[in-house]
């Protein structure tokens, strides 16, 4: 009837008047089939009316945003009741999980409102300040061990529990990814400063404790990875205690040809690594930039961190790599030619150990310039 309304507004009358009736000569029409229909034919009659209320209600457009970030804080509030052996909060943390998919952005926010981050976790970062009356460990925790096995720190999509750090992790990675290296700073700047020197978390938040789960619960970069994501994630790395990071980000930088970035990760890495690591970083960033066709440009940038054991030999190691399929000519571009390569080889010649000097300026002459 509700697709016809003059019909369901003829019916509704016909029946309002007919319990009119009823009630006003109920002694008269009172039979056992009307006993049994009066009453089902008032409640319709209710949800008639509520139906043309709802009709007639103007619709006002509803901002979810302050209640989503207050439902947030509100949870995270309750989350600090938890211990590792109870959890109150089992329901709404499956909440706060749902608002983190449907409304990401206003949880991120409601989670920086209940952290006291009134503009960007750098700035408190440097203030070196941090909420006391807020219970970090318990915060900044993991799921109890039997919650979430021990054995991985990225839960699957389907479990409602996230941990808040890895959450967080999350929304910054996704929406605010300059913002994802100060936010484990920080992580760890308060956990130690509310615990001090407590010896029962000191081999458990070692230096690189927060950026390796934060490493374990974001993707790897991809080829529809922002730059920012992937600077994000290269300085994660680098920060971590994992083996050979410095390689290890230096290669998703040069992958995805950020050259300067990748240039300037050398810089701040260089000083700090053993020599064969320094050869290794050095040789895969001449590889790269030449396959990349920006050699020329850069060239003398990479050249200013030439490692002490790179010697000619893997400088024509990389010219291999960039043989032309028309010839036998050994330049990493067209545009740098050999008179432009020159001036380098004569600076690892004049590296080279003196009865070494020969036999490798032969193994050039036959290689490249023959």
């Amino acid at each position: 009837m509700s697709q016809y309304p003059v019909c369901h507004k003829y019916l509704v009358d016909q029946l309002t008047e007919f319990l009119h009736r009823y009630h006003d000569n109920e002694a008269i029409l009172q039979t056992p089939l009307n006993a049994q229909t009066v009453p089902l034919l008032e409640h319709y009659l209710e949800l008639s009316q509520e139906y043309e209320s709802l009709l007639t209600t103007p619709i006002i457009p509803i901002d979810h945003t302050p209640s989503v970030r207050k439902r947030v804080k509100e949870i995270l509030e309750l989350s600090q009741q938890s211990t590792l052996s109870t959890d109150p909060t089992t329901s709404v943390r499956a909440e706060l999980h749902s608002l983190s998919i449907s409304n990401p952005t206003e949880t991120l926010q409601g989670i920086k409102d209940f952290m006291r981050i009134e503009d960007s976790f750098s700035e408190v970062l440097q203030s070196n300040q941090y909420c006391s009356d807020i219970n970090w460990k318990n915060l900044l925790a993991t799921e109890a061990a039997d919650r979430v096995a021990q054995t991985t720190l990225k839960p699957s999509i389907q479990t409602a529990r996230v941990p808040v750090f890895e959450l967080t992790c999350n929304l910054l990675y996704d929406f605010e990814p300059n913002e994802l290296l100060h936010f484990v700073a920080y992580a760890h700047l308060v956990r130690d400063l509310q615990h001090g020197v407590d010896i029962t978390f000191t081999r458990r938040l070692r230096k690189g404790y927060f950026y390796q789960r934060a490493i374990n619960c974001i993707s790897p970069p991809t080829s529809t990875s922002t730059t920012n994501q992937i600077k994000a994630y290269c300085q994660l790395v680098l920060s971590s205690d994992y083996p050979n990071v410095e390689l290890q980000a230096l290669t998703i930088l040069l992958d995805n040809e950020l050259w300067v970035d990748a240039i300037h990760v050398m810089k701040q890495v260089f000083s700090q690594i053993s020599p064969p690591l320094q050869c290794a970083l050095f040789h895969r960033a001449l590889i790269h930039f030449s396959k990349g066709d920006v050699l020329q440009t850069h060239l003398h940038q990479i050249w200013e961190l030439l490692p002490d054991t790179f010697n000619v030999l893997d400088f024509v190691s990389v010219l291999k790599t960039m043989k032309t399929q028309e010839d036998d000519v050994y330049v990493p571009e067209r545009r740098l030619s050999v008179n432009e390569l020159t001036p380098y080889i004569l600076q690892l010649l004049s590296q080279t150990h003196p009865h070494n000097k020969q036999k490798e300026s032969e193994e050039i002459a036959q290689n490249q310039f023959q």
